[in-house]
């Protein structure tokens, strides 16, 4: 085992891995060529020679045994805080950062006051010998003043988080307001690549015995082939950069027969239909506040004409005349010209 190095940066990409020894060399080598060297963190019960082979290609990497069959069981809190630096970016052994997300992540996410980012990821696959990312609707996340492709909480403050263990969550948990980086600064996720259906509808029903619900609600990115490739409007921008990785990249040889049973098929597309409708319901809530903002704003705006001095004489000259029973427009305005005054007052 080759220990992590004093680092002296402010962030360390940690990878949490079990038995990917047959991609992942390939994958240090591609991190290599951009000048970076990760930390793996290796479930101890890896079986395929993840280990050796990490120790072959003089890695930084730990052994973690974690409390349960999952990575967030333990892996990510251990690798945060072993990396020796306040930030850590977790990318998963299947995923890959595009170097606008590591520039980012240098010289902005590191330097903010915020304890956690999250990362626009695109799902690939392989189709007419072409590699695609997905854009499937309800992947798009509403953040409040935009839409995010499928945000990933990834980037976090070693300190400056809860760490959790439930599936299906980044590991952590923190206060909100959540922040997210800019959607062209993204990492890839080669799962569909690397792994085949068989593989991967057994990885789908094996968090489905932890959260039936929440897994079927994820299996588009991890089942493409049995959902309507239409709703998939697959793209290929942004993804020359990576094209040495993929073209690398082993494909499966595991082509077993698979069906999905009733239930499972009905989960799928009821729990996408809900996902759908709450980023729908989030983005017309966020409008609704802007238009509200924006119609009080236009009325306050002869505010402005008033000199500074005057705001606060107003203000209570209005709420004085405005106690009265038939006054209630009145006392509103004086409201209004209370909290404008105060704004002014701290600007």
């Amino acid at each position: 085992m080759k220990a992590p190095s004093e680092n002296l940066d402010h962030f360390k990409v940690i990878i949490p891995t079990r038995d990917s020894a047959r991609w992942i060399g390939q994958v240090l080598h591609a991190y290599r060529r951009i000048g970076v060297e990760p930390l793996y963190i290796v479930d101890a019960r890896s079986s395929d020679g993840t280990f050796e082979l990490l120790q072959d290609l003089k890695a930084e990497f730990i052994p973690f045994t974690p409390r349960g069959d999952i990575v967030e069981a333990g892996m990510i809190e251990f690798g945060a805080k072993a990396a020796g630096t306040k930030w850590v970016l977790r990318i998963d052994d299947d995923e890959f950062p595009s170097r606008k997300l590591l520039d980012w992540v240098r010289n902005v996410g590191v330097r903010s006051s915020k304890p956690f980012w999250g990362v626009s990821r695109r799902d690939l696959s392989l189709r007419n010998e072409s590699f695609v990312y997905s854009r499937w609707p309800a992947r798009n996340i509403w953040t409040g003043d935009r839409f995010c492709p499928d945000p990933q909480m990834r980037l976090h403050l070693v300190h400056g988080v809860r760490y959790v263990e439930d599936v299906h969550t980044p590991g952590f948990e923190a206060a909100p307001p959540h922040a997210y980086a800019p959607n062209d600064c993204f990492f890839i996720h080669f799962n569909c690549v690397v792994r085949s259906l068989t593989d991967r509808i057994a990885k789908v029903r094996k968090y489905a015995s932890l959260d039936e619900k929440l897994a079927w609600r994820f299996a588009d990115d991890s089942l493409p082939e049995l959902t309507d490739s239409n709703l998939q409007n697959y793209a290929s921008d942004g993804l020359a950069e990576f094209s040495e990785l993929l073209s690398s990249l082993p494909l499966p040889t595991n082509h077993a027969a698979h069906e999905l049973t009733e239930r499972e098929r009905m989960l799928m597309a009821q729990e996408a239909q809900a996902w759908l409708g709450e980023t729908a319901r989030a983005m017309q809530d966020t409008m609704r506040v802007m238009q509200e903002e924006l119609r009080a704003e236009r009325e306050d705006y002869w505010l402005r004409l008033v000199p500074r001095p005057l705001l606060r004489p107003l203000a209570e000259f209005l709420l004085t005349i405005g106690k009265g029973a038939d006054s209630r427009v009145v006392s509103e305005v004086g409201q209004r010209v209370w909290s404008f005054q105060k704004l002014r007052t701290s600007a």
